[in-house]
């Protein structure tokens, strides 16, 4: 059983076990500033130099010879022009590459953390973050994906609009899928603008992704994946090792962050149009993924809308918006729900 599979579940559980035994007023929240969570990004951006992934061996050897392998690549043009700058700036050293894009990964979520949440009760968002499905791969397997992602969560933070525009077009020039939560967000920001119909597109998407393999089987056939996925739907090895078929425990993931929003949405204090444009975006971008979830490897496209999933859980209570008498009851309970599940897909692929 792999060592830091097992501290990246037992990591989470320590600081909630904490959390919970700490004396307290039961109508507020625990401090557990932003500074304790770029503690727990500091660990976790050391060990994903040592994560061992399926993607990792050839994110290096590209790395090691990325004049002749990016030369001619024209797929993501930034990525490729990046990695030979990379390659010839760090001496073709592999720490300082893995430790260069963990650094970047987890800085982006310590930047977003200070920018919309109250530094003393920032480092709750943290946790939630890494005790969510999805946070690991992208930052220690998936390394282009959490590159991308990472200037994405740039972008939200930005002050201007020139600077938002830049980190976007860099993030889809090092990684194409980033279009997808772009889109949806300046969809649910500038064209629907009413949760009922993001609801029911999400509910439309899902029946026909229940019913009918016929949108994943066109996908297949065009090559409508990742790259990376695409050369693994060649690798029969790989290709069967993945569970691959309609994933109802996937959908139950998405689904509970949803309800957790309308739940916030219901008990809100004042009214709060950045949280209802992200709950929008997060099923429009949730939605695509539903229709394609029959396809190998579609987690990594899940992860586009999962990522929203601690800010839909924590921004209103940890902002002092949710009318709850118990806001740190809700927020364990939250962060613990997530943990719970991400623990026991965690063992169960750690002991297959």
């Amino acid at each position: 059983m792999n060592l830091l599979g097992l501290l990246f579940i037992l990591l989470p559980f320590g600081y909630i076990f904490l959390i919970s035994t700490t004396e307290r007023d039961e109508d507020k929240l625990v401090v557990f500033h932003l500074w304790g969570g770029l503690i727990i990004l500091f660990f976790y951006m050391l060990s994903f130099i040592f994560v061992e992934g399926p993607d990792k061996p050839l994110y290096l050897e590209s790395y090691l010879d990325a004049e002749n392998y990016y030369g001619s690549y024209t797929r993501e043009l930034f990525w490729g022009q990046l990695q030979i700058f990379l390659s010839s700036f760090f001496v073709k050293n592999e720490i300082i590459y893995w430790l260069f894009y963990s650094f970047i990964y987890c800085i982006a979520y310590f930047v977003f953390s200070k920018k919309y949440f109250p530094e003393h009760y920032a480092g709750f968002f943290v946790l939630c973050v890494v005790s969510c499905m999805g946070f690991v791969s992208y930052g220690s397997n998936t390394i282009r994906a959490g590159f991308g992602l990472a200037l994405l969560l740039f972008s939200f933070c930005s002050e201007n609009r020139w600077g938002q525009l830049l980190f976007a077009i860099v993030a889809v020039g090092c990684n194409m899928p980033m279009l997808i939560p772009i889109c949806g967000y300046l969809c649910a920001r500038y064209v629907i603008k009413k949760e009922r119909w993001c609801e029911g597109i999400w509910i439309l998407f899902f029946v026909i992704s229940a019913t009918t393999s016929v949108i994943s089987d066109i996908m297949m056939l065009l090559g409508g994946l990742d790259a990376r996925a695409e050369e693994y739907v060649n690798n029969d090895g790989i290709q069967n090792s993945y569970n691959v078929g309609f994933r109802l425990d996937f959908v139950l993931y998405s689904l509970v962050p949803a309800l957790f929003a309308k739940y916030n949405m219901k008990n809100l204090v004042k009214d709060l149009p950045l949280y209802n444009t992200i709950y929008r975006a997060y099923l429009l971008v949730n939605s695509l993924w539903l229709l394609l979830i029959r396809m190998p490897f579609t987690d990594r496209f899940a992860y586009l809308s999962w990522f929203m999933i601690p800010f839909l859980l924590l921004y209103p209570v940890l902002n002092g918006y949710l009318n709850n008498q118990h806001p740190q009851r809700y927020v364990l309970r939250a962060i613990g729900l997530f943990l719970l599940v991400n623990a026991a897909l965690t063992l169960k692929s750690l002991l297959n």
